[in-house]
This record gives structure tokens, sequence and C-alpha cells, in this order.
């Protein structure tokens, strides 16, 4: 905080992965923070003080939440109610929160079904581009066009990922 405020600038302070939720004094620190500045987050919703951070932090102070789906984990551990859950507690408190999943090429054949569900119940889905390699093939360089529409991509939104020798 001494450090911010030397700078007499506003930050946007971006909290990232692994977890935030699991740094011990993350809603402290956001609730400090978010006095005269301004924080984003990358979670995945089910860990940590979650609840305790949607309940002190101003959803004015907050550029965005990406909230990162993990679809197969979440099936796996039986949280993808929690996972809707919280998302559902964001909005109603005015968070702008956006579920997201990697578009991981095994997604494929389940990706529509994925939408379908969480438009279901009131999340709208987007898949990001999976960036690294899958069964020998360098991604996001090997969608398909099939697959950049099963995963509603564009060539946009992965050439962010496609940076090497770019300046």
């Amino acid at each position: 905080i001494n450090s911010l405020e030397k700078a007499k600038k506003t930050f946007k302070i971006g909290f990232t992965g692994g977890e935030p939720f699991l740094i011990p004094n993350l809603v402290d620190a956001s609730v400090e923070i978010t006095k005269k500045h301004f924080v984003f987050l990358i979670t995945n919703l089910i860990t940590g003080k979650t609840m305790e951070f949607a309940e002190k932090i101003s959803p004015q102070r907050i550029v965005t939440i990406l909230a990162s789906l993990h679809i197969k984990e979440l099936e796996r551990l039986n949280l993808v109610d929690k996972y809707i859950d919280t998302y559902h507690l964001y909005r109603k408190k005015g968070f702008r929160i956006r579920a997201r999943e990697v578009a991981y090429p095994a997604l494929l054949g389940e990706a529509d079904k994925y939408k379908k569900y969480f438009h279901e119940r009131g999340v709208e889905l987007r898949f990001m581009p999976f960036k690294g390699y899958y069964n020998g093939k360098l991604y996001p360089e090997s969608y398909t066009s099939e697959e950049f529409q099963i995963f509603s991509l564009d060539n946009s939104r992965c050439e962010i990922y496609n940076s090497k020798g770019k300046t």
C-alpha cells in the first residue's frame, strides 16, 4: 500500500494463478487495495475465502473476475453446483464475472453439451484457446475451422497466444 501511495497513481492489481483465494490475506489485502485502486481476479470460485471476499469488497472496485471452470475437475470432485452457486452470488452482488474454460482438444466432443448445461443454469460459458501440445499438435495453431466453430473461438482471440517473434 505504501508503494502504491508513493506513486500517486491509481492502479489495477491482478491476482491470478495458482489460485488467489489460497493466499491467506487476500481479502484483507484487497480491502486495503480497493480503497483507492482496482483489482481483477482469475479464480476457480471454489477455494479459500470466496464468500468473505464477496461480502467485504465493493463490486465497483473489481474490474472483472474470470471464473476458471475446469469442468472435468469440478465434476470429479462434485463441485459443479458450488461453482454455479458462487458464480450467481457474485453476479447478484454486482460483480462483473465471466465463466471461462480452456478449449482443451479433449473437450471437443462435449463442448456443446457443456455450453448448453451452463446456459440453462444462467452461466454464460466461453472457451478460451488452449496453448500447448495435445496429441503431438501445437495449439492454438492446430485448431481446425470446425474446432473454432465448436468452441466459439475466433482467430483474433488466438492471436494473443501466438506472440513468438512479434513485438
